[in-house]
């Protein structure tokens, strides 16, 4: 277990100053799986209900990781990984029935699951796929950080943690997720997300680093004695390390959720006072939520997220703006980039974000959701929209979200391979007239 050590981070924060459309291939057609009433199921019948909450491209073949629920496995939400190739097709001979499982066996309480645990990012450690999310038990209402590695063939990797698995808990009745990591060149594993602290204080930051075999590392720490990191930057509100990245020398950043908080910390894991505009290793701009960062070929930093204004501009109920900060690999705000380093665009159907790359030529994919619906949207480098992709810059996707999930999920739904892009989520379908289900969705799409 954790020791919780909450740094508070005296913040210094600005103010917001406020042709042809492609064709889809996949969502809820394409190759890989039985169809049923005109959909495609990409997994085994066994799964229930499927989710797809993070995609990557490696070795020439699409992963999908995300949970479900099966039907031989008493109705807990588990982890699943799947392997497809290029068409859509899934590989059988990857984990069991073509499916890798991480089941953190909560058991059943009456008839309800004991685990609610759910994956949100997917890395891989050399050949082997890294899944890094929220272990939840509901018997006692609290949520962990939870780690799964796989062999290369979709088998828990019993070289890591406990059998392929590895739960950190903080105790105390906080409860934590994991929202990213990033693997180091020696092996080490960066964990990232946040932390609810209770005690009238909000959602923190939170930082952690294992060795390759699972083990804490107790070297990466904010203060002699603890280990790991929990970020306070003093505002009031939630942030959320929703991507992480590493600098040359070790040095490590992270950030995310509200007013668009960003910082570098030593390899050590302590704050770096050479980062930021004011000195104080950390970044924040008040208003607005960010839901994914990207890291750009110069090394800075794109924060991608959503704010809600009022016709003059103030903060309340009003419309939902695009808001993008870009930031220089050192924390300041890069001059040209709308007005000082920030854009707010009100752009047409915007909703929330769900994932977002880069393509080769430096212009942005954004995947979001408008009332339920999946769309693209991409942006130019200097973050306008950008007209010839889709109709007016967005396209829509074959995917109907459930409501209760539009505004939720993480930002590594989309990932991008050469001239492909491919989405990840769940789609609600119809088997009959009085039946729907809860499938996994895949899309891929050209650029």
């Amino acid at each position: 277990m954790l020791r919780l050590v909450v740094v508070v981070v005296v913040s210094v924060s600005l103010l917001c100053a406020c042709p042809a459309e492609p064709v889809v291939d996949g969502g809820t057609g394409g190759g890989g799986g039985t169809s049923d009433s005109g959909f495609v199921n990409y997994l085994p019948d066994a799964f229930e209900s499927a989710y797809g909450r993070a995609i990557a491209v490696h070795g020439g073949l699409v992963y999908v990781a995300g949970h479900g629920i099966r039907s031989d496995a008493g109705s807990n939400n588990d982890f699943f990984i799947a392997r497809f190739s290029t068409d859509l097709v899934r590989d059988t001979t990857f984990g069991p029935d073509g499916v890798g499982l991480a089941d953190f066996d909560g058991g059943v309480i009456g008839v309800f699951p004991a685990n609610n645990d759910r994956p949100s990012a997917l890395g891989f450690d050399g050949d082997r796929p890294v899944l890094v999310g929220n272990v939840r038990s509901i018997a006692v209402g609290s949520g962990d950080f939870g780690l799964a590695r796989f062999t290369p063939q979709g088998q828990l990797d019993p070289a890591f943690g406990t059998g392929g698995l590895r739960v950190e808990s903080y105790g105390g009745g906080h409860t934590a997720s994991a929202s990213a990591l990033a693997l180091q060149p020696d092996g080490k594993l960066l964990v990232t997300g946040n932390i609810a602290n209770g005690g009238g204080r909000n959602v923190d930051m939170a930082l952690v680093r294992y060795e390759a075999d699972g083990r804490l590392d107790r070297s990466f720490t904010l203060e002699d004695g603890g280990a790991g990191a929990v970020l306070d930057f003093g505002l009031g509100f939630d942030e959320d390390a929703v991507d992480v990245f590493l600098q040359p020398g070790g040095a490590v950043v992270a950030g995310g959720g509200d007013h668009f908080a960003l910082a570098r910390l030593t390899s050590s894991g302590r704050l770096d006072p050479t980062f930021g505009p004011a000195g104080t290793g950390q970044f924040t701009h008040r208003r607005g939520t960010a839901r994914k960062i990207v890291q750009r070929s110069d090394g800075s930093f794109w924060m991608l997220g959503g704010v809600e204004l009022t016709a003059d501009g103030g903060s309340g109920i009003g419309q939902f703006y695009l808001k993008q900060v870009l930031l220089s690999a050192d924390g300041v705000p890069v001059p040209g980039f709308g007005q000082g380093g920030v854009r707010t665009d009100l752009v047409p159907e915007y909703g929330a974000l769900r994932g977002a790359a880069l393509q080769a030529d430096g212009k942005l994919l954004i995947y979001f959701a408008f009332v339920a619906q999946g769309r693209v949207l991409r942006l130019n480098p200097d973050g306008s929209v950008d007209p010839t992709f889709g109709t007016n810059g967005v396209l829509p996707l074959d995917i109907a979200i459930p409501l209760f999930e539009a505004g939720l999920g993480t930002g590594h739904h989309l990932a991008i391979e050469g001239n492909t892009g491919w989405v990840t989520d769940i789609n609600v379908v119809k088997v009959n007239t009085s039946t729907s289900r809860q499938v996994l969705a895949l899309v891929k799409f050209p650029l």
